[in-house]
């Protein structure tokens, strides 16, 4: 609870934005499977932020499981690109790149 009475929101899969939000309108010239892999990347920082938030129990949880399946959903697209094996090869690095 904040100093004004009024409670902290947590952000969870019903919010609209996504970590990589930004990315979404890649400019020109940057090739989809790019903008895929940085998309999943933003979604895996945000996940690692979340571990370490001030958000505890179902909340952290309904955060970093948001996260997660916009991996999923940026790794099925990727996949339509450069086949699903491909695609599940680069997310994994991604994810080691990125969390550890």
């Amino acid at each position: 609870m904040l100093k004004d009475g009024s409670q902290k929101s947590i952000s969870t899969d019903n919010d609209a934005e996504s970590a990589g939000e930004g990315l979404a309108n890649a400019p020109c010239g940057t090739s989809e499977v790019a903008r895929l892999r940085q998309l999943i990347t933003a979604e895996y920082e945000a996940a690692a932020r979340g571990l370490t938030g001030l958000a505890q129990g179902t909340a952290r949880h309904a955060f970093i499981d948001a996260r997660m399946n916009r991996v999923w959903h940026y790794s099925e697209q990727l996949a339509t690109h450069v086949g699903e094996a491909e695609a599940t090869r680069q997310v994994c690095e991604l994810y080691t790149e990125t969390i550890g």
